[in-house]
């Protein structure tokens, strides 16, 4: 909402979350505010998934975030769906 202090909002979201699913597209990249959530969702031992449109590994090169991506989950737009069932079976199983 307007005068919140979306900083701090981040802050406890992340907190609460159990992932972080991070869409990056050739604008979203270069974003600070993206990489401060990756940053607090790891951080955090958060599971963090990157989806990738119309970006490569070689993009994020170019601005040093490969580095903090490597050990991640990359996801390529066209396999959304099948992101999408791997957390529904985990959920599926959490509430077993």
């Amino acid at each position: 909402m307007k005068g919140d202090d979306f900083k701090q909002i981040i802050r406890e979201e992340v907190g609460r979350v159990d992932e972080l699913v991070a869409l990056f597209t050739p604008w979203s990249m270069r974003r600070n505010w993206v990489w401060v959530e990756i940053g607090a969702a790891w951080v955090n031992q958060k599971r963090i998934v990157i989806v990738l449109y119309q970006v490569t590994l070689t993009d994020l090169d170019s601005g040093g975030g490969r580095a903090v991506l490597n050990d991640l989950n990359l996801v390529e737009i066209n396999d959304i769906e099948r992101y999408f069932e791997e957390v529904k079976t985990r959920v599926q199983g959490m509430a077993s």
